[in-house]
């Protein structure tokens, strides 16, 4: 998550309930900038770089802060597409499961590209690339391939290109035996 974007939700979420919402906690794997007074004037809190993950968190009682523009109807409609979603997945149903029941739905009807796909899967084809990059980058790095090798096989124009992407994947910079260290 970007900080623009976990600014976007605290944004959001004032303009949604109409109240003063502050996070208790702000996480974010970047490290710190020179001036952190933009995201303490934003936010209310200062965030915690260099953590493991990016995260927001808010206390119970602003969850159950009502929103200015409620639906009771939307929220019964949401709430039976969460259930069965969850039953989904309470079923043991993979990934794989997901994308064969997406694609049988396709079979009689339009094409289903790799973009719609990852649309339908509730994620886009650019993030579930960098997944499968990032979990290919870990493994090619454990099993000793330099850095340059794990650029070119992920489809890297270049290593710096790669060693940009490990940082913002894992929070920190690569470090791999074979290239004499972190970021070389």
């Amino acid at each position: 998550m970007t900080s623009f974007m976990l600014c976007m939700v605290v944004t959001a979420t004032r303009w949604a309930t109409g109240e003063a919402v502050h996070p208790l906690e702000v996480h974010l794997t970047r490290g710190a900038p020179r001036s952190t007074a933009g995201y303490l004037s934003t936010l209310g809190v200062l965030p915690r770089f260099d953590a493991e993950r990016d995260a927001i968190f808010f206390s119970s009682a602003q969850l159950q802060t009502r929103l200015r523009t409620a639906n009771p109807a939307l929220v019964v409609e949401l709430e039976r597409h969460v259930n069965e979603t969850l039953s989904t997945f309470a079923q043991g149903q993979s990934i794989i499961g997901r994308v064969r029941g997406l694609l049988a739905g396709y079979l009689e009807g339009p094409t289903l590209g790799a973009t719609d796909l990852a649309r339908e899967l509730g994620t886009s084809y650019r993030g579930l690339l960098d997944e499968v990059r990032a979990e290919h980058a870990r493994r090619l790095l454990d099993d000793g391939l330099s850095t340059a090798e794990v650029s070119a096989r992920l489809g890297f124009a270049e290593p710096g290109a790669f060693h940009r992407a490990f940082r913002r994947w894992f929070g920190r910079p690569v470090s791999n035996p074979r290239d004499g260290g972190p970021d070389s």
